[in-house]
């Protein structure tokens, strides 16, 4: 479930974004050069120079609740779901270690499984096996007869990759979520040392298309950017997976440095916060968990003529200097100062209530266990390699298979319905397109 360590890092990474401004957001421009957001703009508009720069006290921020939505709608993509389901697939694994105890065979077992013992109870999660983790990491110590380790980063990526599930975890050695597209590995064939050492290259996911808003140069009133270009959103998202990585440490007592969170677990957080911020938005407010844990006498709502949750101690109205990303971060935190406190977090406990809801109310088990079927797969007809890890500017490859239909099976043809869905996702409402996605992607995973 959600946890205090992962919870507060995606905050604090979210509010840091909302503060990057692009140099030329914050540059003053001709009038008839007009605005530009960012550098690939400033290039196609000629290289003009600025007239002046907005001081400190009057320059906008980036909206939270929108840097949300693109990390969202990046997670959501077909293309990623591929990449983040892998680690709750029980699929065939290459295991380069050998253990005569382990008693159940590596490929019954999800990635979530082997590490942090996570399995479904009832739309929620229950841990069932280890106190520490999960099964495989009972077996740490027999690898190479090393101690915990706490203090090797190396060790923690050696011994993911030992169970083939490296790009399943979130972890200071990580490269990338799940595998890479063709394009990257192609790309670093010929310049690995400018590639090969960026981890979460934007090239990895070049499958993934990114727009610009409507209207990228808006200022609301609150002084917040609520549009982006397509180049802010692949900085946001750039920047989110790389930080997320280095700044996310496991360092609860007793508990396995290997027993973290995977990549498909951070996506189903961001859903569940942009899920959140939406019912604040609107009129009506949020009302899950507000009222009943007594923190407003209302449902929770931001909007501009309806809104209380400058009721809250510490948020302030923005008329009265009040700051999106600080009050943003101020009801992201409550319940977060000590980890006693984390128990009867609203955070903690909205989660596990929105898990229940989406069980009840969309019949999807957020940790759900999917079965890897060569039946359903036996159009795999193409093997694809991918860069396995960098050492020293070079590239280690591995073979590993990727689906390429000769004739388009259901499943196929309900991806191509999601990836359809997703272009036109501008074309309607934000309620329409998500039910619509999550009616396609439990079609999707039903199949």
């Amino acid at each position: 479930m959600l946890q205090l360590g992962i919870h507060c890092v995606i905050i604090d990474l979210i509010v840091s974004l909302c503060k990057d401004i692009s140099s030329e957001r914050k540059r003053k421009w001709p009038a008839e050069v007009g605005p530009i957001c960012d550098r690939e703009e400033w290039v196609a508009k000629g290289r003009p120079n600025p007239i002046g720069t907005i001081s400190a006290s009057m320059c906008p921020e980036y909206h939270p609740v929108q840097i949300l939505k693109v990390l969202n709608d990046f997670f959501q993509n077909p293309g990623m779901q591929d990449r983040l389901e892998r680690s709750i697939t029980r699929r065939p694994r290459q295991i380069s270690v050998d253990y005569d105890n382990l008693g159940t065979p590596h490929d019954s077992l999800t990635s979530m499984e082997l590490f942090n013992g996570r399995r479904v109870f009832g739309g929620g999660v229950r841990n069932d096996s280890h106190p520490y983790g999960g099964i495989a990491i009972s077996y740490v110590n027999s690898w190479d007869g090393s101690e915990w380790a706490h203090s090797s980063l190396e060790y923690e990526h050696d011994y993911y990759k030992a169970w083939d599930c490296e790009n399943d975890f979130v972890h200071p050695k990580n490269g990338t979520i799940g595998f890479y597209t063709e394009e990257y590995v192609n790309r670093c064939e010929w310049d690995r040392r400018t590639f090969g050492r960026i981890p979460h290259n934007m090239l990895m996911y070049s499958d993934i298309d990114f727009r610009d808003d409507n209207h990228p140069y808006f200022w609301d009133r609150d002084n917040t950017i609520r549009g982006f270009t397509k180049n802010e959103k692949k900085k946001f998202v750039h920047k989110f997976l790389e930080e997320l990585c280095e700044n996310y440490k496991v360092d609860d007592p007793g508990v396995s440095p290997f027993n973290r969170v995977t990549w498909y677990e951070v996506s189903e957080f961001i859903k569940f916060y942009y899920d959140s911020w939406q019912g604040i938005e609107h009129p009506e407010g949020d009302e899950e968990g507000w009222v009943a844990e007594d923190i407003t006498t209302e449902p929770l709502s931001s909007y501009r003529y309806t809104s209380n949750m400058y009721d809250i101690p510490g948020v302030w109205n923005m008329d009265e200097g009040g700051e999106w990303s600080k009050n943003f971060e101020r009801i992201m935190k409550l319940g977060t100062n000590h980890r006693d406190d984390w128990f009867n977090s609203i955070w903690k406990k909205k989660y596990e209530i929105y898990c229940q809801r989406v069980f009840e109310e969309d019949d999807i088990e957020i940790y759900r266990t999917l079965e890897y079927s060569e039946e359903s797969d036996e159009d795999i007809s193409v093997q694809s390699t991918e860069p396995e890890r960098i050492v020293n500017g070079t590239i280690n490859e591995t073979t590993n298979g990727i689906t390429n239909a000769t004739e388009k099976s259901t499943k196929d043809k309900v991806k191509d319905l999601m990836e359809l869905l997703f272009e036109k996702k501008d074309d309607m409402t934000e309620g329409i397109y998500l039910e619509l996605c999550n009616g396609l992607k439990g079609i999707h995973e039903s199949i």
